[in-house]
């Protein structure tokens, strides 16, 4: 499938075409209650994958993009989980068509962010321009815990040398309305590669 493309898994519960694994597309497991590729990693249950179909052509300017949570089983989705050393998941590549893979990234207890909030992360795999890609998710629990890891809006994609968009916005502050003749304050940024001089 050519770039750019996102995955947001919103098919009524079925994986994308052409998906295989054990991780399956829930309702309420995506950013904003909606559905997501989610796993319960538990004692019982302690491996899970996705593999995507093929992506490409990535070019020198290509990333990957996800967002993730890991959420405690019990009384989901209430507890964001405090990742136990030694559990981990990793988001793979392979550029020989599932021959091998190569870890692209990687969260684990030094670098998970505990929260019910998705956290969005961003790879750059400029390094295999010219390649195509298949996308694996696989998760391991090996020392306590029960939760879901959920995963939702899978991109791949070109960055543009200028791709001007909001940063954040610095007024109005959260949870106020302003008034009807309030200007808005952002920050701006360049999510591109290029340089704004």
């Amino acid at each position: 499938i050519s770039i750019p493309v996102t995955v947001n898994f919103e098919n009524a519960g079925s994986l994308p075409t052409g998906w295989t694994a054990t991780m399956s597309a829930l309702s309420n497991h995506g950013n904003n209650s909606t559905y997501g590729l989610a796993y319960n990693l538990y004692s019982g249950a302690t491996s899970c994958n996705a593999v995507s179909v093929k992506y490409g052509t990535l070019t020198s300017n290509s990333r990957i993009s996800y967002d993730y949570r890991l959420v405690d089983w019990t009384s989901y989705p209430t507890t964001p989980t405090n990742l136990a050393a030694g559990n981990i998941m990793y988001v793979e590549g392979s550029f020989d068509c599932g021959a091998t893979y190569v870890v692209l990234d990687s969260i684990y207890s030094g670098n998970h962010t505990t929260s019910l909030n998705f956290v969005k992360h961003i790879i750059d795999v400029s390094s295999f321009s010219g390649s195509d890609v298949l996308l694996r998710f696989r998760g391991k629990w090996a020392t306590s815990g029960d939760y879901y890891w959920d995963i939702d809006n899978v991109k791949v994609y070109n960055l543009f040398a200028t791709d001007i968009g909001v940063e954040s916005v610095l007024n109005p502050t959260a949870n106020t309305c302003g008034g009807a003749n309030s200007n808005a304050l952002v920050k701006v940024t360049n999510f591109g590669y290029g340089s704004l001089d």
